[in-house]
């Protein structure tokens, strides 16, 4: 008799699977949807960029993001064809400031809450 692996769904069925061997758990990539979630139950801030290839403003974002510390998440999302939501391993306070810090950095128009936009 040799057990097969246990398959379970990271969170609401979304995320990554976790295999379970006898003596072994690890996590395995699996192709799921890209879903936002709000842990922090506010709307997460979106960043919309066409080219995160540019080190200087991804710098610049980090400094500013980093200056404003609180509990709301923060993704990026990237241009193109298919647009892929990158989140950052930042958590911010919105306010005034950080949205207008961000909006001179990256432009007017691209920084959101949620579906909503801020600036």
């Amino acid at each position: 008799y040799v057990p097969r692996p246990v398959v379970t769904p990271g969170g609401s069925g979304h995320g990554p699977v976790t295999v379970t061997r006898p003596g072994k758990r690890q996590v395995a990539a699996a192709p799921v949807p890209i879903v936002i979630t709000e842990t922090s139950g506010e709307p997460p801030l979106i960043l919309s960029l066409s080219d995160v290839s540019d080190a200087a403003l991804l710098t610049s974002i980090k400094d500013i993001l980093n200056q404003h510390k609180g509990g709301v998440e923060t993704y990026i999302v990237t241009g193109g064809a298919t647009p892929k939501k990158i989140r950052l391993p930042f958590r911010v306070e919105i306010s005034d400031a950080l949205i207008r810090a961000l909006s001179n950095a990256i432009g007017k128009g691209r920084v959101a809450r949620g579906l909503s936009k801020d600036a």
